[in-house]
């Protein structure tokens, strides 16, 4: 039975019907859904929703940035309960844009470039 699930999962995995959460650049938080990727690598990597405050939304996301080994670099404002976060880690740089959407729900975008002068892969 063992060996049959491990087959299933090798080959739904290999099918592309699933994506592995270590694809991110960080885990997200718990109550954080992605509901937006763009593959083809133009504008914003992934956006979802939190159901929580603005203010735990971005310190939930901080956190778990942070914790992905990735160094905060400065925060920009944009308005009232609209910010975007820039982090360094290595020749990467990792923008994420957090903003209220409602009481208690939050919306997040998140994208990954190279930095200028650094090698592409």
């Amino acid at each position: 039975m063992t060996k049959l699930m491990t087959t299933l999962l090798a080959l739904f995995a290999a099918s592309g019907l699933c994506v592995a959460r270590d694809s991110a650049p960080f885990t997200l938080p718990t109550r954080a859904k992605v509901v937006e990727t763009a593959a083809d690598g133009r504008g914003w990597t992934a956006s979802g929703v939190i159901g929580v405050s603005f203010e735990q939304a971005q310190a939930q996301l901080s956190s778990k940035v942070s914790a992905a080994g990735w160094t905060h670099i400065h925060t920009i404002a944009l308005g009232k309960d609209r910010v975007l976060d820039a982090w360094s880690r290595g020749e990467e740089e990792l923008t994420v844009m957090t903003w209220r959407v409602a009481p208690g729900k939050s919306g997040f975008s998140y994208g990954v470039s190279r930095k200028a002068g650094g090698k592409q892969k």
